[in-house]
Order: C-alpha cells, then sequence, then structure tokens
C-alpha cells in the first residue's frame, strides 16, 4: 500500500505541481490533493494510476522494510535510461536525410 507521504515525495522528487499531475495523468487537481493528504476520500483504482504514472517517470515505490531493517516505506528513483541517440562520430552518409 502507497502512503500519502509517498505520493507526495513523488510528485516532489520529479518536480511535478499537482496542475502536472492532473493534466499528464488525468486526475482531477482536487483528488491528487486528496488522494496526497489521506486515503479516506480516493479509490483504489486513483491511487494506482497514480501509481502507475510516477512508476512511469521513473519513481519506485518501497515497502517499509523493503530497504533495510527498521526503514520506513520511501521512494527511490530509478536512474535514466534515455536513448541518446547516435553521436556524431557514429554517423554515417545513411543517417542524412
Amino acid at each position: 500500500m502507497i502512503t500519502t507521504e509517498q505520493l507526495r515525495a513523488a510528485r516532489a522528487a520529479l518536480n511535478l505541481s499537482i496542475d502536472d499531475v492532473a493534466t499528464r495523468c488525468g486526475v482531477a487537481a482536487d483528488v491528487i490533493v486528496s488522494a496526497e493528504q489521506g486515503p479516506s476520500g480516493t479509490g483504489g483504482s486513483t491511487i494506482e494510476r497514480l501509481r502507475a504514472f510516477y512508476e512511469s517517470l521513473g519513481v519506485t515505490f518501497l515497502a517499509a522494510g523493503q530497504d533495510g531493517s527498521g526503514l520506513g516505506a520511501g521512494i527511490r528513483l530509478r536512474t535514466s535510461s534515455h536513448d541518446e541517440g547516435l553521436r556524431p562520430q557514429d554517423l554515417t552518409s545513411e543517417d542524412v536525410d
């Protein structure tokens, strides 16, 4: 189960505003605020949608104790694995239009 703190931390780590998440994830801003304040008014499908969105951007959610004895729930950012494309020295005449 993801905690409210993890949701807030994921958004902060990605430097996203609530409006950014709402626009990109398709969840209303007031629902995101509610999810970050507590699970009482937020359905499980919304939490899973936010989880999938943050994970697609490189967030890993850690359960309490998962990353070491005595540690609470948290998040971790994956290292970037984006495609850097071809380096200039690797270009050939076939790569140029």
